[in-house]
């Protein structure tokens, strides 16, 4: 079974080659003896090898720290949700394939993610999750570059056959917003068959930037952390309670998305030193390229928000195994 993994800095995108799908916010806790549960059921609560852990929204609400480690290093639990995300989309299987991604500076900085490969390849893990226990074992790992998964996807299905409209959408730019960083790739068509022409990563310009900027202007009310702000504008219409009353925080979105959209292209501009306005197809994708697509679009009506963008990147991690 291949399963693609995108374990980005604020959400955990996986899918298998069945189109099974998992998507959880990138937060692990390990669970001690005292913890109290009374959602037995929460998702996810699993053991994997001899420790428990939360993962995801419980894990959050448990307490756990959503930051990577400084400096570009693997997520510290990346094994973790590698077992969790293996568990529920492997099926019957026990070898299995497991397909992660990188940022592109991350990639190219960290030997495409050789480290990873080495470590992972071979290793048996034993989970227990939903009354189910499972062995598996990492058969194969592939990494591939964020943003290259996501172009891929719009010209190849899941069983890695050319879509229709594929050779209209070879020569494309992908701006892949992410929580934390941002992915550009440039694609050109040579002789009807695609080769990359740039890549880089804005860092520190995802979606997160701007969730700073709200925490930031709304810390004159009380102190909230970004986790309690996207929580509010995800499950509560955009209203933050608090103990004189109630914010509304659309207009510092409003505001926090405009001025990323407006840093974001900027940037990708400057980049591209006027080679932008040479692509006719540009796509925005990733979780973050939903909220500031209207924001991008005023200056830049060209482009367009990619099928399903929040799990382009780990659809097109399968395409790309499958061509391997």
């Amino acid at each position: 079974m291949i399963i693609s993994i995108d374990i980005g800095n604020g959400y955990v995108k996986a899918v298998n080659e069945r189109s099974k799908m998992l998507h959880f916010p990138t937060a692990l806790k390990e669970k001690n003896d005292d913890d109290i549960v009374f959602n037995k059921n929460a998702n996810y609560i699993i053991k994997i090898d001899d420790s428990d852990f939360f993962v995801g929204d419980i894990a959050i609400v448990k307490g756990a720290d959503r930051s990577w480690k400084a400096g570009r290093e693997f997520n510290k639990n990346t094994y973790y949700y590698i077992a969790l995300c293996s568990h529920i989309l492997s099926g019957d299987s026990e070898d299995i394939t497991i397909c992660l991604g990188l940022p592109f500076s991350y990639f190219i900085g960290l030997n495409k993610g050789k480290a990873l490969v080495e470590e992972l390849e071979n290793k048996e893990m034993r989970t227990e999750y939903g009354g189910k226990r499972k062995s598996l074992k990492i058969k194969k790992v592939s990494v591939y570059c964020q943003g290259i998964g996501a172009y891929m996807c719009n010209l190849f299905d899941n069983k890695g056959k050319l879509l229709p409209n594929a050779p209209n959408l070879i020569k494309s730019l992908v701006i892949d917003i992410g929580f934390r960083t941002v992915d550009v790739v440039g694609f050109e068509k040579i002789n009807g068959q695609f080769e990359l022409k740039t890549g880089f990563s804005l860092e520190h310009m995802g979606i997160t930037n701007s969730l700073s900027q709200i925490v930031k202007n709304i810390s004159k009310f009380t102190d909230f952390n970004i986790n309690e702000i996207e929580y509010a504008i995800k499950d509560n219409d955009s209203k933050l309670s608090y103990t004189f009353g109630e914010i509304d925080l659309k207009a510092y979105e409003e505001k926090a998305y405009s001025q990323l959209a407006e840093m974001i292209m900027s940037e990708v501009a400057r980049r591209l030193a006027g080679d932008l306005n040479k692509y006719n197809n540009i796509f925005i994708t990733g979780g973050g390229a939903a909220k500031i697509e209207k924001y991008i679009k005023n200056s830049f009506d060209q482009i367009k928000l990619q099928d399903d963008p929040i799990f382009a990147n780990a659809k097109g991690y399968i395409v790309l195994e499958q061509m391997s």
